[in-house]
């Protein structure tokens, strides 16, 4: 649990990460925007129950899928993956201080592989602010904080090798830049994980792995189910 992509335990090494001619005050600066970044991020566990009917039955099944997820307002709205929920019958949320809160879910999109899920926890949480993916071109840096069981809150820097643009889904959308391939190698346990700009700033999460790369769902769809099923959102 303790093995290191990058030495970034968010307390916070980031010589692998820099290079050699940026400033102390630049690394000073990516580090404390990434730390707080960190404080948005949550572990979603998603528990179905189901009987055994095998000859060797035991009886009731408990199953547990997890992965990661993002608070994207101060009011406990969540971005996940919808792959993480599918099958859940309930829901909970554990929050970077080590708190656990029941979730509801608000939305869900299979076809972008997203969801939006609710905590009431009746105080003001750390978000991660939605940045636009238009703005992206590739050759772009950009980070993420692992979830893995090898390489939890651990920081990957990677570069930007492409933008898939397709239709509207279900939450609408068309021609925006849906998908982002990034140059992280995915573990078990990153679905879910953001994609963040050097400002701390969300312009995906992780959904799938293609070889020796990560694709994640952008920013764009994100916001898209924000605006569509939370009207109360209003940037924050």
């Amino acid at each position: 649990m303790n093995c290191f992509r990058r030495n970034y335990r968010l307390a916070i090494v980031l010589a692998a990460v820099l290079s050699g001619s940026q400033s102390a005050q630049a690394s000073s600066s990516l580090i404390a925007d990434l730390n707080e970044a960190s404080k948005s991020m949550v572990r979603v566990s998603a528990l179905a129950e189901g009987f055994d009917s095998s000859s060797a039955g035991t009886g009731l099944l408990r199953m547990e899928k997890t992965g990661a997820g993002i608070l994207i307002t101060s009011s406990g709205v969540i971005v996940t993956n919808a792959h993480t929920l599918a099958g859940a019958q309930k829901v909970a949320v554990q929050t970077h201080d080590g708190q656990q809160w029941p979730a509801a879910l608000i939305a869900v999109s299979g076809e972008d592989d997203l969801a939006l899920l609710k905590i009431e926890t009746g105080k003001a949480l750390p978000f991660a602010q939605l940045a636009s993916a238009e703005q992206l071109t590739a050759g772009d840096t950009l980070y993420t904080i692992g979830n893995s069981m090898f390489l939890k809150q651990t920081l990957s820097e990677g570069i930007l090798l492409g933008i898939g643009r397709k239709g509207a889904g279900p939450w609408g959308g068309g021609a925006d830049a849906a998908l982002l391939r990034i140059s992280f190698k995915v573990y078990p346990g990153d679905s879910g994980t953001p994609i963040l700009s050097r400002q701390g700033k969300l312009y995906g999460i992780i959904s799938a792995n293609a070889g020796q790369t990560a694709i994640a769902v952008s920013s764009s769809r994100i916001l898209l189910g924000l605006e569509k099923f939370y009207p109360e959102w209003s940037g924050s």
